[in-house]
C-alpha cells in the first residue's frame, strides 16, 4: 500500500513539472522586441567615495581610539564628496546623526537620501571630529 502511494506521488509530481514547463504562446515580434530592451539610466543616491572597513587591525592608523566609522580610501573626481572637502584618510563617523558602523550601513544611509538634498557628515580627520555638509547627487550611469 505504501509503495503504491509513493509511486502515485512521484508520478503526480512529474506530471505537474511537465505541465508547468509548457512554453508560452508566441508573441508578436513587436512585443518580443520590447521584452529585450533595457536601459542604462542612472539611479540612486551618490556620495562619491571608495571606502574600507575600520577594523581592530587598522583603527590606530586613522588616529582612532576605537573601531568606529568607515575609512575613505579614495574621493572620486567631480563628486559630492570632493565638493564637500572629504579627503583620503578621513573616517566617516555619522550621516545626519546616524552612526556609521560599516560600509553597508553607509551605503544604506546615503541611499536613503534623495539626490539634490544636503546631508551632514561627521568625519574624523587629524585627531578630531569635524562636520561637513555634502549635497547628494544622482548616481551617474555608464558612458558610451
Amino acid at each position: 500500500m505504501f509503495q503504491r502511494s509513493f509511486v502515485f506521488i512521484i508520478a503526480a509530481a512529474c506530471a505537474a513539472s511537465i505541465i508547468g514547463q509548457t512554453p508560452e504562446a508566441k508573441k508578436s515580434p513587436e512585443k518580443a522586441a520590447k521584452a529585450m530592451t533595457f536601459t542604462f539610466e542612472s539611479g540612486g543616491s551618490y556620495l562619491g567615495v571608495q571606502t574600507a572597513e575600520v577594523t581592530n587591525e587598522n583603527f590606530s592608523k586613522f588616529g582612532l581610539r576605537e573601531v568606529r566609522g568607515v575609512a575613505v580610501e579614495k574621493v572620486l573626481e567631480n563628486s559630492p564628496a570632493q565638493a564637500a572637502g572629504l579627503q583620503k584618510g578621513d573616517v566617516i563617523i555619522s550621516v545626519d546623526g546616524d552612526e556609521v558602523t560599516g560600509t553597508r550601513k553607509l551605503t544604506r544611509l546615503i541611499g536613503e537620501i534623495a539626490p539634490d538634498h544636503k546631508t551632514k557628515l561627521v568625519i574624523w580627520r587629524n585627531g578630531s571630529e569635524q562636520e561637513v555638509t555634502a549635497t547628494i547627487a544622482r548616481r551617474p550611469g555608464p558612458k558610451f
